[in-house]
């Protein structure tokens, strides 16, 4: 659907009648466009020895933006996936990570160890649940609904 409405504005976006042509190394295409990626949302652990963060891209057959954690140490070497899932929160002490997925339709808050073990959904109600945020003592987790 969004590379039909990209193809769509790419088109609409073509120079009229005597404007002034871009040079071509400036056009976004469609091939370029489904295949991009990027990194967001880089999250420095408590203790400054890790960097969590997210990997976004377009999946292709689906037709929708993926995004999923990654955890890394901060000199860049051991780089490990740990799932699918965004807008990722170290708690205080740095032995967890609340974050937002949705794998089980709706976005919920999920929780999991530092290591990416231990990964379980917290929220199970219907609603688009997001944004969740560690009490400062982090024995709580706020989100919105």
């Amino acid at each position: 659907m969004f590379a039909t409405v990209l193809a769509t504005a790419l088109t609409l976006s073509a120079p009229f009648a005597g404007a002034q042509a871009r040079p071509a190394q400036n056009k976004l295409n469609l091939e370029q466009y489904l295949d991009w990626e990027d990194v967001q949302s880089p999250q420095l652990s408590p203790d400054g020895s890790q960097v969590i963060y997210t990997r976004r891209w377009v999946d292709k057959m689906n037709d929708k933006w993926e995004t999923t954690l990654w955890l890394m140490n901060v000199d860049g070497s051991r780089p490990r996936q740990l799932g699918n899932g965004a807008d990722v929160k170290w708690s205080p002490d740095g032995k967890r990570i609340a974050f937002v997925s949705a794998r089980s339709g709706h976005p919920h808050i999920y929780l999991m160890n530092a290591d990416g073990s231990d990964q379980r959904r917290l929220t199970f109600d219907g609603n688009y649940n997001q944004t969740p945020r560690w009490s400062p003592r982090g024995d709580l987790i706020a989100f919105t609904r």
